[in-house]
């Protein structure tokens, strides 16, 4: 995907990952191997774009940021206070974001479990 996402930008291929996914859940419901089988497919690819797209969006966005509040400073200790402030506040947000990413993992996991304990299989799952 990363030649994709290159030509179209990482606005552009965040948001397909966004249309793939509605697209899947989509196509997902409906009880024919084919449908079944694409959405498998392109989860793969949408796998792909979620693992690479928002971190280097996240990352180039807050590296511009970053290059416009340091041509704004002129004294080279102004300069490298700022950038060591920047460079925590960096480590702080893919911290945060891990976090995050993780605990809403787990808990849309632990809120499908109860879900479908308390409606049993739905879908193309019905047994």
């Amino acid at each position: 995907t990363g030649p994709i996402v290159d030509q179209m930008g990482r606005k552009r291929a965040a948001l397909l990952y966004c249309g793939l996914e509605i697209f899947i859940n989509t196509i997902e419901q409906y009880p024919y191997l084919f449908c079944l089988v694409a959405s498998r497919m392109l989860g793969g690819f949408t796998t792909n774009l979620l693992q690479c797209v928002f971190e280097t969006w996240l990352d180039s966005e807050f590296r511009k940021q970053k290059e416009v509040q340091l041509r704004n400073i002129r004294s080279d200790r102004e300069r490298e206070h700022m950038v060591k402030q920047q460079q925590h506040a960096y480590e702080l947000l893919m911290r945060d974001a891990v976090i995050i990413s993780n605990s809403a993992a787990i808990g849309s996991g632990y809120l499908s479990h109860i879900l479908s304990e308390l409606s049993g299989p739905v879908g193309p799952f019905r047994g």
